[in-house]
């Protein structure tokens, strides 16, 4: 099983092996890359990871700056996430998306030849 790595950073997330292709079974860890906030991470729709759709990151330390967990078995398709700083953010009375916010997303397959992309 393999580990795909996403790094949330300041301006955006950036992926280790690229492109962001996992397989049901394999691990993806989320690790927060020069930033010291707190994040939430959401997933748009639908997660690919067993009853998590999202979680909490904090900056401040190794411990806290990171979470992994196992594709499941049924996981199939392209899976959007949304990092946001967890303070509000409101200009003229509307909620805005707090600066330091940055979209990614994950594809799961079984195909084999999709991960040599």
């Amino acid at each position: 099983m393999a580990i795909l790595t996403v790094y949330i950073q300041p301006q955006g997330v950036s992926y280790h092996p690229s492109p962001p292709v996992a397989r049901p079974g394999d691990t993806v860890s989320f690790v927060i890359d020069g930033r010291t906030d707190e994040v939430s991470v959401s997933f748009d729709s639908s997660s690919p990871f067993s009853g998590v759709s999202n979680f909490c990151l904090n900056g401040s330390t190794q411990i806290t700056g990171s979470f992994s967990d196992l594709v499941i078995d049924n996981a199939s398709g392209r899976y959007a996430f949304t990092v946001a700083p967890t303070t509000n953010a409101f200009i003229g009375g509307a909620h805005v998306a707090p600066p330091g916010t940055v979209r990614g997303g994950l594809e799961v397959s079984a195909d084999p030849l999709l991960r040599a992309l």
